[in-house]
């Protein structure tokens, strides 16, 4: 099924977008990783948490796709 974003993709894509954000931070925190690098990953992963968290949100139950939103 190529092209279709399911609710349950979208579920774990935001998961994994969020677990990429508190690993990152917790590197950070902990000095494994330089503050630039950390940036980096935060400023990718943040808007993909906060997209697919709202497309999991949104979408119906039962349904293969999420409709296009229009943004």
């Amino acid at each position: 099924m190529r092209g279709v974003l399911t609710k349950a993709m979208a579920f774990r894509i935001w998961v994994i977008s969020g677990l990429a954000a508190g690993g990152v931070s917790l590197a950070y925190l902990a000095g494994l990783l330089p503050l630039l690098a950390a940036e980096g990953v935060l400023v990718l992963a943040f808007p993909a948490f906060a997209l697919f968290l709202f497309l999991w949100w949104s979408a119906p139950e039962g349904t293969e796709d999420i409709p296009f939103m229009g943004y």
